[in-house]
């Protein structure tokens, strides 16, 4: 079917207290157009929010019954967003196919060199030039073997750090310390980031080019959309337009452009 978001169950909940089955929960799988699981999908309903597992599953409990919105959201994709009548102490399981929101864009010649025609509309050969950050090309990473935690590893004046689930943590310079670096994807700030490891944002597969900066100083404020800074809090401002904090470093991962001969 070509609709977006199916409803494949609707049953009422079992095994919960008495004031839970006020509460109904949303349940399902994300995939792309070819059927693949879509891991790392932001999926949303109201305050309440997840991100799809390795296997593009999902669960949203909790949420008040009567008319539920859903809004499922990922780099790269169209979001999904649709609403649900759902009777209280019910769960309902929905299957979301998501669209690819980008073509493939080919090469460019510039001085002699081929350049990917995406990567360059993004500004990712001129920023390179000023030798502000790191980069990773996509020659590189054709034949880099390593995991992305392992790759930002490689990065000079970066740390990678694991909690106690041996999640992998970016850490920039800052002051006497260090600071949770911000990451985004295809230039939009990943909100999630803190709450998974580096590894598990997204598939090192679809990794086209990685730009990383490890000191706020250094990273391009027409990238990230810093705010002004305020006559009280001179210097730059705490948090940038985009959100993310601007007194810690940033990593920009830029993802292969969709091919539509790679969905058949």
């Amino acid at each position: 079917m070509s609709i977006a978001c199916v409803v494949l169950a609707a049953l009422p909940q079992t095994g919960f207290a008495q004031d839970s089955l006020a509460k109904v929960s949303i349940g399902g799988i994300v995939r792309d157009t070819s059927g693949r699981p879509l891991t790392g999908a932001e999926v949303r309903s109201g305050e309440h929010f997840t991100v799809t597992s390795d296997s593009g599953t999902f669960l949203l409990a909790d949420l008040t019954p009567d008319t539920v919105g859903l809004l499922v959201r990922r780099i790269g994709y169209k979001p999904v967003s649709t609403a649900f009548v759902i009777r209280p102490g019910y769960h309902i399981t929905v299957a979301v196919k998501m669209t690819p929101s980008s073509v493939t864009l080919g090469t460019v010649v510039v001085e002699g060199k081929r350049m990917d025609a995406h990567l360059w509309k993004a500004g990712f050969y001129e920023r390179s030039k000023l030798g502000m950050g790191t980069f990773f090309t996509p020659e590189y990473l054709e034949h880099h073997g390593s995991t992305v935690s392992g790759l930002i590893a490689e990065v000079p004046s970066v740390m990678i750090a694991r909690d106690q689930r041996n999640r992998a943590a970016a850490m920039g310079p800052f002051g006497a310390g260090r600071c949770r670096m911000n990451v985004f994807v295809d230039g939009a700030l990943v909100r999630w980031a803190d709450e998974v490891s580096l590894d598990d944002i997204l598939p090192k597969d679809e990794l086209l080019a990685v730009e990383v900066y490890p000191r706020a100083a250094l990273v391009p404020s027409a990238l990230v959309g810093l705010a002004p800074a305020s006559t009280s809090s001179p210097g730059r401002a705490a948090i940038t337009s985009q959100g993310q904090r601007s007194d810690c470093g940033a990593i920009f991962f830029w993802t292969k452009p969709f091919s539509p001969e790679a969905s058949h």
